[in-house]
Parts: structure tokens; C-alpha cells; sequence
């Protein structure tokens, strides 16, 4: 194995590297956001993938919509006329994520489940609160912001992987693994998740706070990247506490800031039943 080069693998982060057909049609959704794009032009990207929209139509069936055999929607068509093309296009994200990192992140000492797991819910919980008045971005690019902050550790873990490199894997708080990157690499997972989404031509507003969601007061958009940051805490809260920091400065009802308790608990419970039935 050969010793890590940061230099080779910063070289690495502005390589767009091969991703499954979800992931490069999720990215060609994201573009129709600021295009006001018709259902007809989504249909069309979203129909390059037959087997992308049996899983759309297997999600839209689910308990997670509240449909029942009686009342199926049994076409793409419909699914865009009933669930709208926001949804179709998070239902997208959902699905483009796990075929992307199906392996998990074992360079992480994490499995796909609970790297889907946190991974969703920070976006879940970055779209609730999009609605605040100091965001700058909608609830569905909230929700994409969170869907990718993740990439960058499986970026990383395959650059690594496709140069021969071996490290021992990080097991220590999620929330100072950039640390450990640096470290070992010069570049930090959202640093290189900025490089390589950039060559996917990802909007600059979604990758501004994603560049900086770790120190905050760096970003243009200094609300959003402080949100990003508070939400992946709180997923980590919620579904891996093991990997939290010894110490944290996120106040334990931080959430309260932007909504009511009984709003929260009532998000939380459906949300966590809502992973539960997509994963």
C-alpha cells in the first residue's frame, strides 16, 4: 500500500469521479430548480432510468405518502401530478444517495443504514426549517444540502481506495473528523465534496454553506452553513450518539430558536418513522 500523497489527492477532489445513472440524473433535477423547469422536462430526465422510476413508484406506494392499494399510483405521470416535482425530485436525491454509497463508509466505521440514516434526516431537518426568513434557499435546496453533506467522506474514501491507499479508519466524534482529514490530507470532506460536485456543476449557493458548514462565519450564506452544522448534530443526536464530541456547543434545544417544542417533537416522530419505512 502506498503512504498517503495530499497533493494526489487534492488532485483527486477536482476529478469528477463515475457515479450510478441516479446520481447524474438527481444532479440534472437539481439544475431545473432555478429554470422553472415544467413536469414534462422532469419526466424526461427521470425516464433515462426505467429502473429509477419502478423505485420512484415503489416509494410513492409506500406508507410514507399514506397511499393504499385502492388509490396506487401506477405512473410516473401521476406521481409528478400527485406528489409534485419537488418531491419527485428529494424522492430522487433519496435514492441517487443510497446507490451511490451503497458500500456505507467504512473508512468512517459506518454502514449504509446509519450513513442513510443521518444523511436523510439532516436534510429532513434542513427543509423543515428552511422556512425561516433569514434562509436564502428553498425547503428542496435545504434538503439537498443536506442529502450531500456526506459526500465528501465517500469521495475521499474512494480516492483513496482508487490510489492504493490504506489508513486506519476514523472512529472518533463525526463532528471533528475534518479534523482528522486535515490532518492526514490537507482537505477536509466538505472542501473536497465542493471540488468534485462543482465538476457535476452543483449551484453555487448550495455549495457555498456546504464549503463552510464547518466554520460557519466564513460563509456568504452564514445562516445556512450554521443550520447544515446544527442539523448534522442533531442527526447524530438522534441516531448515532456514539459519535459525538466529548464536548459540544449546540445547545441541547437549539431547534427552539426557529420553532416550538410540540412542532419539533411532532416533525421528529414523523420523521423518524419516515426513515424507518425508506430504509
Amino acid at each position: 500500500m502506498s503512504p498517503a500523497d495530499p497533493a494526489s489527492i487534492l488532485y483527486r477532489s477536482h476529478v469528477a469521479p463515475k457515479v450510478p445513472v441516479t446520481y447524474q440524473i438527481w444532479i440534472s433535477l437539481i439544475a431545473t430548480m432555478d429554470q422553472n423547469a415544467e413536469i414534462g422536462d422532469i419526466k424526461e430526465i427521470v425516464e433515462r432510468d426505467p429502473g429509477l422510476v419502478i423505485k420512484l413508484l415503489a416509494v410513492a406506494n409506500s406508507a410514507y405518502f399514506g397511499q393504499s392499494t385502492d388509490e396506487g399510483i401506477g405512473s410516473l405521470d401521476e406521481a409528478l401530478m400527485r406528489l409534485g416535482s419537488n418531491e419527485i425530485i428529494r424522492l430522487v436525491g433519496m435514492l441517487a444517495f443510497q446507490d451511490t454509497t451503497a458500500e456505507g463508509l467504512p473508512l468512517y466505521g459506518m454502514g449504509q443504514k446509519e450513513l442513510t440514516q443521518l444523511s436523510v434526516y439532516t436534510a429532513m431537518l434542513m427543509a423543515h426549517f428552511a422556512t425561516n426568513e433569514n434562509c436564502r434557499l428553498t425547503p428542496g435546496e435545504c434538503y439537498t444540502l443536506g442529502l450531500i453533506r456526506s459526500l465528501g467522506h465517500w469521495f475521499i474514501q474512494r480516492a483513496l481506495r482508487e490510489q492504493n491507499i490504506s489508513v486506519r479508519p476514523y472512529l472518533g466524534s463525526l463532528m471533528e473528523a475534518h479534523l482528522w482529514e486535515e490532518d492526514l490530507l490537507r482537505i477536509n470532506h466538505a472542501e473536497f465534496a465542493v471540488n468534485t460536485l462543482r465538476q457535476y456543476r452543483m449551484p453555487g449557493k448550495l455549495l457555498d454553506p456546504l464549503a463552510h458548514y464547518l466554520r460557519p462565519h466564513l460563509a456568504e450564506n452564514t445562516f445556512c452553513a450554521h443550520l447544515l452544522l446544527s442539523c448534522t448534530e442533531q442527526a447524530l443526536r438522534d441516531f448515532l450518539p456514539a459519535r459525538l464530541p466529548a464536548k459540544s456547543e449546540l445547545e441541547p434545544d437549539w431547534y427552539l430558536h426557529y420553532t416550538s417544542q410540540e412542532d419539533f417533537d411532532e416533525f421528529r416522530t414523523k420523521s423518524l418513522k419516515v426513515i424507518a419505512l425508506l430504509i
